[in-house]
């Protein structure tokens, strides 16, 4: 579903679930279903981001994009993100939310020179993601080690992400979103051979 398709009256939020000690989860769907936004063509603002929990030896990874304001789409896709974490703060009880802070989805830095960002969650098992890697179109390797090597920073490409529950850990509650797939938009140089022309005699 594309950005401008979205219409914020049709989110349905559920009943929280335990997930321990002070932090729970809800569902939020949209007509029903899981909500997976289109994006645009968006910038990598660093390379692949690995995070390894010591206590239970898994590792997670993420990528952040870029909103640049002057690529086109980007200005609705920040509005139906603001729009789904307003949403969120609206509907959720506040017995549920008392004493939390909500965790807003589009980072703003402090210096206005720097675009927002989004951070996408990419899921993973110990060797490949979960997610379809394309390049310029077509279906490439999924392996974590082959992916690294295309999210550098300032790569381009277009996600499908999906909008995961709603979660609360500590003092914190928001959303977080998935990659589904990607396609990475990568100029590809085509080197000929030279040959030098010789003269007749």
């Amino acid at each position: 579903m594309f950005p401008e398709e979205i219409n914020s009256d049709n989110f349905t939020i559920f009943n929280s679930i335990s997930r321990g000690p002070n932090s729970w989860t809800s569902d939020i769907l949209y007509n029903d279903k899981k909500l997976v936004i289109q994006t645009p063509v968006l910038p990598l603002t660093f390379d692949l981001n690995k995070y390894s929990y010591p206590n239970n030896n898994k590792t997670k990874y993420s990528i952040t994009v870029s909103l640049y304001k002057h690529i086109t789409g980007v200005e609705i896709l920040q509005e139906v993100v603001e729009g789904i974490d307003k949403c969120i703060q609206d509907t959720i009880n506040d017995e549920i939310k008392k004493g939390v802070t909500y965790h807003n989805s589009v980072h703003k830095p402090i210096d206005a020179k720097y675009p927002h960002s989004l951070r996408l969650k990419m899921v993973s098992n110990k060797t490949r993601f979960k997610c379809d890697i394309l390049l310029n179109g077509k279906i490439v390797s999924d392996k974590i080690e082959d992916v690294k090597k295309l999210l550098v920073k300032g790569v381009k490409a277009k996600y499908q992400i999906q909008l995961n529950p709603i979660w609360k850990a500590g003092e914190k509650y928001g959303v977080s979103y998935q990659v589904l797939a990607m396609d990475i938009q990568k100029h590809v140089t085509i080197f000929r051979n030279r040959c030098q022309l010789k003269k007749k005699a």
